[in-house]
């Protein structure tokens, strides 16, 4: 055999098979990511075409409320008092749990806890307020200003977010504590000024473009029906007084207020994921386990090894593949969000009631739960969705939605039960069904928010109340029974929603 022919028999160093399957993997890892990002973005993209055929607003700049003069500012003028209401003491902290002990206002209350929120509370109360003219007169001259916009700016591409909550929740319970206060001592006059100012700042809060304002007036709504009881039951209070608590009372929507506040966040969400996606470090950032979680909630940290791994893996792959499938993602429940809304604002809420314990599922707030026609996250969408759903779950989303619900039944109940007393104080008779209050005491007929129908009215003693049929839809002719040993606490706990009777 030649010595050319030996030469071309030998073959070749071959490539060494862990490097062929090296590349082999790389090309598909590559196949998958140009995939993988491909499909987050037509997924986007779709989303996005639904937001502009169905006309939504999604644009921060143009949610933003306008500015208005501090001559009618209800924020600007509260400004000065900001300090105090921070350091408000613990008699003021407790005091809507006072309101709610207050003996024959609700129903089994049980006798050690009217007790427990009795004389001694009251007296603290009594000693901080009378301690603190100036601040309690500053709040209320505050809160009945026609206006309220706490200055929120959109500068360099972050949106500065007011501290307004805490402040109306801290004036809240000042306000709250001033109406009990005043009907402890029998002065009917001062609990009626206090209670006004209380749902002019509740609807100060619902007009506010934060959810988290609008859940803290959403509170203060609930809280000032069995105020508003007490201050019915008074005998002497005049009508044109009852009248502006009417006019207070008709101007808190809820639930119209829940639908501005979830497009708000919406927007606000969508530029959220803008700065994530610019900045690693605000992505390190938002990634971080809250401290609250533990100290409050008690939801443990992820091990060091979890933590780590998110932050060197899962995060930089979010920042390339997966953060147009995060937001397409986040748009998707945003729309499921309002959808409910919607329907409940329109068809009544009991309609909708089994759609808003459903959020809870999609949203992954409730896992290892079947719920008819829902889909809950896949384990795959949780590794996507790296800042929707990695992190811990504080506050599920249906606390929202039946905050919102139990408001916009309490105002319109709120708002009836004052059209009420006015009838029976002028006629000498209470009225035999709301309709009876159109138009000389309403301009039309109160509709139940649940089932879009006329508020019935229940008799309690020798009046009537107003109810509402709850979140089932059906009508227990104003029954309070609670299945169970779950105590009457609220006239939101029983089958219908009553409001509260002080002859009770």
């Amino acid at each position: 055999m030649s010595e050319f022919s030996q030469v071309a028999r030998t073959k070749p160093p071959g490539v060494p098979r862990w490097a062929r399957g090296l590349v082999a993997a790389g090309v598909l890892l590559a196949v998958l990511g140009f995939w993988e990002r491909g499909s987050g973005r037509t997924k986007l993209a779709l989303e996005r075409e639904r937001l502009r055929t169905a006309g939504e607003r999604t644009v921060l700049r143009e949610l933003l409320p306008a500015p208005v003069a501090d001559a009618s500012n209800a924020w600007t003028a509260m400004l000065p008092w900001t300090n105090q209401l921070h350091s408000l003491t613990g008699a003021l902290t407790r005091a809507s749990m006072w309101i709610w002990a207050q003996p024959g206002i609700l129903q089994r209350i049980p006798v050690s806890r009217a007790e427990e929120g009795g004389a001694p509370e009251v007296a603290e109360v009594r000693a901080f307020l009378a301690a603190q003219p100036a601040l309690v007169r500053g709040v209320q001259d505050a809160v009945l200003r026609p206006e309220y916009e706490p200055g929120m700016r959109y500068t360099n591409g972050f949106f500065d977010l007011p501290a307004d909550a805490v402040v109306g929740r801290r004036g809240g319970q000042l306000l709250m504590a001033v109406v009990a206060e005043a009907l402890a001592r029998g002065a009917a006059d001062e609990a009626a000024q206090g209670l006004e100012a209380l749902l002019s700042l509740a609807a100060h809060l619902d007009r506010q473009p934060l959810l988290i304002s609008g859940m803290v007036g959403c509170s203060l709504t609930q809280l000032a029906v069995p105020l508003t009881a007490q201050v019915l039951a008074v005998e002497g209070v005049p009508d044109a007084v009852l009248e502006r608590l009417q006019r207070r009372w008709s101007q808190l929507q809820p639930a119209a207020a829940l639908e501005r506040h979830l497009e708000f966040e919406r927007a606000l969400s969508l530029d959220h994921y803008r700065l994530l996606v610019e900045s690693a470090e605000r992505r390190r950032k938002a990634g971080e386990w809250p401290a609250e979680a533990a100290e409050i909630f008690g939801v443990p940290e992820p091990s060091v090894w979890v933590r780590e791994a998110r932050r060197w893996v899962q995060e930089p792959l979010w920042g390339v593949l997966w953060a147009d499938h995060e937001v397409a993602w986040s748009l998707r429940r945003w729309a499921d969000r309002l959808h409910v809304t919607r329907t409940g604002r329109h068809e009544g809420w009991s309609t909708a009631w089994h759609d808003i314990a459903g959020l809870d599922v999609k949203a992954g707030s409730i896992e290892d739960v079947e719920w008819p026609g829902v889909q809950p996250p896949s384990r795959w969408d949780r590794v996507r969705c790296r800042f929707a759903l990695g992190g811990p779950v504080l506050i599920p989303e249906s606390t929202w939605f039946r905050s919102a619900v139990r408001a916009e039944v309490a105002a319109r109940l709120g708002e009836a039960a004052v059209a009420v007393r006015r009838y029976t104080l002028r006629h000498r008779n209470p009225p035999t069904s709301t309709a009876a209050l159109v138009p000389e005491f309403l301009p039309e007929p109160l509709l139940d928010p649940m089932d879009r129908r006329p508020l019935r009215l229940h008799s309690r003693g020798v009046g009537r109340v107003p109810y509402s049929v709850g979140h089932d839809g059906t009508d227990e002719q104003g029954s309070c029974a609670v299945e169970g040993d779950h105590p009457y606490r609220t006239p939101m706990d029983g089958r219908d929603w009553v409001f509260p009777a002080v002859t009770d």
